[in-house]
């Protein structure tokens, strides 16, 4: 069955209607959906299939590929000397590293312990001791859960309590990005270089969104659910044995002396 609808009216009607009828379909509030149609000049529909956008806007299935592909180039910039969004928004506020996050320096838990931690990775116990991976103390309580009825009782616990909050945050990231983009919990059969710019793409408007609009409701629900999962990912590292050792007595030093201040 095909829509009575142009592709305009169909447009209108979503972005002009409930609000949560234009999160669910473009995954962002309206206003800036309108937003970002006018910093792209272009529009991505997300969330839908190539057929399900053909059925809505009366438009060819090479048609919509062929839009869909010149929108992730907008987004992800790949041609020579074009200016994609990704190169604004996937990129460190600060390139010298030298402020401390708010989130850090508000924060009594983390402040003093963590305000030179710029840069470095907090993980969870899936990840090896190496340099930038701030890791926990490992066969010890470490999920916040854990220590949600019992205090930690020795230094290390208590560092692994506050590396793993600090960890949340992380994770409520990629939650966000989980939740909002089911595409990338199912990638459709795209060439290497095609599923590459469409991670690009979703990274890059999750941050879009997170500057532009505090009061997103995806971002919101998560966060309010301190979103933290249990999964944990084994690494692999290529290093040779002995930048392995290096590696790990120095992130262990600075875990040791973190832990004693606590």
């Amino acid at each position: 069955m095909t829509s009575n609808q142009t592709g305009e009216a169909w447009m209108e009607e979503i972005l002009n209607g409930h609000p949560i009828r234009c999160i669910n379909t473009f995954r962002m509030s309206a206003s800036l959906f309108t937003q970002l149609c006018e910093d792209l000049e272009k529009l991505w529909v997300k969330g839908l299939s190539n057929r399900d956008v053909a059925e809505k806007f009366q438009l060819y299935g090479e048609t919509i590929s062929r839009t869909f592909h010149y929108v992730l180039e907008s987004i992800c910039g790949r041609s020579k000397g074009f200016m994609g969004l990704e190169r604004e928004y996937i990129r460190p506020k600060d390139a010298t590293f030298q402020s401390i996050p708010s989130h850090t320096e508000s924060d009594g838990r983390y402040m003093t312990y963590f305000k030179d931690c710029i840069g470095c990775i907090d993980v969870d116990k899936g990840y090896p001791d190496r340099k930038g991976y701030l890791t926990p103390y490992s066969r010890l309580k470490y999920h916040q859960s854990q220590f949600e009825h019992v205090l930690p009782t020795n230094a290390q616990e208590a560092f692994n309590r506050v590396n793993s909050s600090l960890r949340s945050c992380i994770e409520c990231s990629f939650g966000v990005l989980k939740r909002r983009w089911k595409i990338l919990n199912k990638m459709p059969s795209l060439s290497e270089k095609t599923q590459i710019d469409v991670i690009v793409a979703t990274f890059t408007l999750h941050n879009y969104i997170r500057r532009n609009d505090s009061t997103d409701m995806i971002f919101n629900i998560v966060q309010q659910h301190n979103y933290i999962p249990t999964e944990e990912q084994e690494n692999h590292s290529k290093l040779s044995h002995d930048n392995i050792r290096q590696s790990q007595h120095e992130m262990r030093e600075i875990r040791d002396n973190i832990a004693n201040m606590i």
